[in-house]
């Protein structure tokens, strides 16, 4: 598969998504610990221009547009309908200096040191040239200026992730070298940056944990990256998949609640 298929496939997913991406909590609680590292950053007055790339639904853009109502902020994203989702959530707090693009990334040239803080949550894993994307980004920033990104760590969404793929394997499924498998520790994350030239890295870890029922675990696949992979099942298999996944997680539940583990990682990247 090309990257550029890759990219049209990923946008199609979250296409599919976008209406029910923010019922997913562990977004929002991990888009305020992504803006706190931002804090010492930006000036108080909020003067200036950010780049947030995946924007997804908007939860960085907003939240910083609402932190520093002066800030002019440029919000990119691939998909068409998480960027309308943004728009509105947009549309309703009255926020009029953020301005949503349906852009790929990775093709996009920015001017050299147009920008005073970039920030990508939960994003930067998956573009097909990480590394290539990651320099561009600290190139349109100001010296000293912030890249702040987020990943999930190897624990996320344990066990129930690998239950999910081990079984879903058995449908002839064939699962991909999945993106998010990549900046999951500080050494990959360092590893990044030494690849890029970049020396001045700072890396914050946050647990990111709360109980969930099964059915919210089934909503969570249903309205993020894996709905990709049940799609492949069809209307005639999924009804099975889900009795089948639903009864192995259960094992794992307690009063009728499963743990779910979301710890991220926030890298500090600046030059």
């Amino acid at each position: 598969m090309t990257d550029e298929e890759k990219k049209n496939r990923i946008a199609a997913v979250f296409d599919t998504v976008a209406a029910r991406y923010d019922t997913n909590h562990f977004f929002s609680i991990s888009a305020k610990n992504l803006i706190q590292c931002l804090e010492d950053s930006i000036p108080s007055n909020g003067s200036g221009r950010m780049l947030d790339l995946s924007t997804g639904t908007g939860n960085i853009a907003l939240l910083a547009a609402k932190r520093w109502p002066d800030l002019e902020i440029e919000a990119v994203d691939l998909s068409a309908e998480m960027l309308n989702q943004a728009q509105k959530k947009a549309a309703a707090l009255k926020s009029h200096r953020i301005h949503f693009l349906k852009e790929d990334v990775e093709n996009i040239k920015y001017p050299a040191g147009y920008f005073d803080a970039a920030t990508c949550a939960y994003g930067l894993f998956f573009f097909p040239r990480m590394a290539e994307t990651f320099k561009k980004i600290m190139t349109a920033l100001k010296p000293g200026a912030p890249f702040v990104f987020s990943s999930f760590s190897k624990l996320a969404f344990t066990p129930f992730s690998d239950l999910f793929t081990q079984t879903i394997k058995t449908y002839g499924i064939e699962i991909p070298k999945l993106a998010d498998s990549r900046l999951q520790s500080p050494e990959e994350i360092n590893a990044l940056c030494e690849t890029c030239g970049i020396d001045d890295i700072e890396i914050h870890f946050s647990e990111i944990r709360y109980r969930i029922t099964p059915d919210a675990w089934w909503s969570l696949l249903d309205s993020a990256g894996y709905k990709g992979l049940l799609d492949q099942l069809g209307p005639e298999r999924l009804p099975e998949f889900k009795s089948r996944h639903l009864d192995e997680v259960i094992q794992f539940s307690h009063e009728g609640k499963l743990l779910l583990i979301a710890d991220s990682f926030y890298g500090i990247a600046r030059q």
